[in-house]
């Protein structure tokens, strides 16, 4: 990782020196753009899985509550039906 980053600084460097201040100006709002587009679709990503384990959740809790009603309801019929 480090050296990648300073290939980055040494290439910005000269590119700072070379370019003209309004063309490096709409290259680093381009890159702004893109790493921003890119976030966004990566938080996207999270909140949809984090969204679909919840819902699993959801589902099992409600399977398990409706289980242990019906296990309820037999127990009040054979204390109904028992003399």
């Amino acid at each position: 990782m480090m050296p990648l980053n300073l290939m980055g600084s040494l290439i910005g460097a000269f590119m700072y020196v070379w370019l003209p201040d309004l063309i490096l100006m709409s290259i680093l709002t381009l890159l702004l753009f893109v790493l921003s587009i890119e976030s966004i679709r990566k938080y996207l990503q999270m909140r949809n899985a984090e969204d679909k384990l919840e819902e699993n959740k959801v589902k099992e809790a409600k399977a398990t509550e409706n289980v242990l009603k019906l296990d309820k309801i037999k127990e009040i019929e054979m204390i109904e039906v028992s003399p």
